[in-house]
């Protein structure tokens, strides 16, 4: 069985030299932050440097439990190109869902863009439970630029 473990750990650190990963995404990097209070999230991103996208290994997740009742996606010093597109995703037992749908497709590259996520049912907050993280397109490469989330 040791000798098993460490054939494995071997071949896993030889398909990381060579580039392989269970994700093909791009790249990019979202870091996470949490008020004191868990009341507000922020993602500092930048995205990739060869296609503008933002996903990845070099994405934080955060686990939370709670209502979202605004988010914004704020350019940073490195403007996106004009019209990007983020999303929030949501992870719950292996399954992706886009929290915020078409919200922040062609996101403003001068001010912020602000909207609130709403069920169907009624325009009341989305309940989240599980692990978020954020992923974009389009923004051009290497640019930056905020994601917060109000929670309640």
């Amino acid at each position: 069985m040791n000798r098993a473990f460490k054939i494995l750990v071997i071949v896993a650190a030889l398909l990381t030299v060579v580039g392989w990963s269970a994700e093909t995404w791009a790249g990019g990097t979202a870091v996470v932050s949490r008020s004191s209070d868990d009341k507000l999230i922020t993602w500092a991103c930048t995205s990739a440097s060869d296609d503008g996208s933002l996903s990845g290994t070099g994405v934080q997740s955060i686990d939370i439990d709670g209502y979202i009742v605004q988010v914004e996606v704020i350019p940073g010093s490195v403007t996106p190109t004009a019209g990007y597109d983020v999303d929030l995703n949501l992870l719950v037992n292996g399954i992706v869902e886009d929290l915020t749908g078409t919200l922040f497709d062609n996101c403003s590259t001068s001010t912020i863009t602000r909207e609130t996520p709403v069920t169907s049912q009624n325009g009341v907050y989305k309940r989240v439970r599980g692990s978020l993280y954020p992923s974009a397109a389009s923004c051009g490469n290497s640019k930056t630029f905020y994601i917060r989330v109000w929670l309640q």
